[in-house]
């Protein structure tokens, strides 16, 4: 059931025009003498519209900044008559990239309409 939706998804992200949406970036990039790397970047990507399944359209924003070490995006998504929000947070570690940090993601919904139709269609495909 829930590969099915994945498969959806998937397939739809596929079609997906990035040329219609603006991305900026912004800041500065320094190396010290010892090798630090020291980076200053924020960026935003204007909202794009995904038809992510059946009739439902999504309409995307991403904005996000690499201060220091520090890893910061945030995704803004209106879907099905509401918003999502996902933050996602984590540090870097420029001199060992193998080695991650823990991740945060923090996903808030609000005034999204799920009706009957699209939960039963979604958990029972024909």
């Amino acid at each position: 059931m829930i590969s099915n939706i994945d498969e959806k998804i998937s397939k739809n992200l596929e079609q997906i025009d990035f040329g219609k949406s603006l991305f900026k970036l912004n800041g500065d990039l320094s190396v010290s003498a010892k090798g630090k790397i020291n980076p200053s970047l924020r960026w935003d990507l204007d909202p794009i519209q995904i038809n992510a399944v059946e009739d439902i359209t999504v309409e995307t924003g991403l904005s996000g900044s690499l201060i220091a070490s520090r890893l910061a995006t945030q995704v803004q998504s209106k879907l099905l008559n509401g918003r999502v929000s996902t933050d996602i947070k984590t540090n870097l570690d420029f001199k060992n990239p193998a080695n991650l940090k823990p991740i945060e993601i923090d996903v808030k919904g609000s005034d999204l309409v799920l009706e009957r139709t699209f939960v039963h269609e979604m958990l029972y495909p024909k």
